[in-house]
């Protein structure tokens, strides 16, 4: 959501929105409702068969062996982003984990959509992402996709494969594609929706790429209720918008934590927010 603080001109902050919100859920249009069958049944063969495998790189260097036909997915962390990467790669109705209750709101309605096995699912992690071992371990998941690179341990030791992503620049983004194409056999579809990403951001690129230095919105991303930005990439965001971020010289792992006194001091033309709710704090603080 754009919170703006002064009367600057609009029409570019609605590009930044844009970018923002096409990074966030443009791996749900991947993926229609109905695109994929249900996943079969655990057990229903009654003769075992030799189950092949193939071994990816995550992005802790990590050589995971997986099935080569993955039928059951946890995942552990930011669940929606996560998620959203899966139903990328057609493959939502795969996700046997559900959402934790902050995520469970109008906003996130589509990944019960794309993984409509998610609302009957267990929560496999508590509020601090600390993995639930035994729900995981009941659910018996042919892979683990996490950004938490703490949990990666205890689910190893008990003999789970586990799969650590991360991103922080758009380079990030292709490569967590390309390893999940791997990861399900989509290598094709996942070089289609690099092609769409790609195609995407250029067309933003275009559209300000003659915008005076002048013109260009001075934007600061944040969440009021700990006023702190925890994604490194919004930075990048903002910048192939068209805008300039107030953050890019303190910027520089993933999260970075603000004073009111540096948000006076820098008077961004837009604040940029998550939520409804986040809005209402920036508005009764004004």
């Amino acid at each position: 959501m754009v919170f703006r603080v002064s009367a600057f001109p609009y029409r570019w902050v609605v590009l930044a929105l844009a970018l923002v919100m096409f990074l966030a859920t443009t791996a749900c249009q991947a993926q229609t409702a109905s695109g994929t069958p249900p996943a079969p049944a655990r057990g229903a063969e009654t003769t075992p068969t030799p189950v092949q495998m193939r071994v990816v790189t995550d992005f802790a260097g990590r050589q995971v062996a997986v099935p080569a036909r993955i039928e059951r997915v946890v995942t552990i962390g930011s669940l929606p982003v996560v998620n959203s990467f899966v139903f990328a790669m057609g493959h939502g109705n795969k996700i046997v984990s559900g959402l934790l209750p902050r995520f469970d709101s109008q906003r996130y309605k589509y990944h019960f959509v794309f993984g409509p096995r998610i609302a009957e699912s267990p929560i496999m992690e508590g509020p601090d992402y600390t993995p639930n071992i035994e729900e995981i371990l009941r659910a018996d998941p042919d892979v683990i996709l996490t950004m938490q690179q703490a949990v990666i341990q205890p689910l190893e030791e008990r003999g789970l494969p586990v799969i650590f992503l991360a991103w922080r620049e758009p380079e990030d983004i292709r490569r967590v594609i390309r390893l999940l194409g791997e990861v399900f056999g989509e290598t094709e579809r996942a070089e289609a929706y690099l092609a769409y990403f790609d195609e995407a951001v250029e067309r933003v690129r275009q559209r300000v790429a003659d915008l005076p230095p002048e013109e260009r919105v001075r934007v600061l991303y944040i969440d009021p209720q700990t006023m702190a930005n925890t994604h490194l990439i919004t930075e990048w965001w903002i910048e192939a918008a068209g805008g300039v971020s107030v953050t890019k010289a303190i910027h520089v792992s993933e999260s970075v934590s603000v004073t009111l006194e540096q948000v006076l001091a820098w008077d961004p033309d837009v604040i940029v927010v998550r939520t409804k709710e986040d809005a209402e704090v920036l508005r009764r603080e004004r």
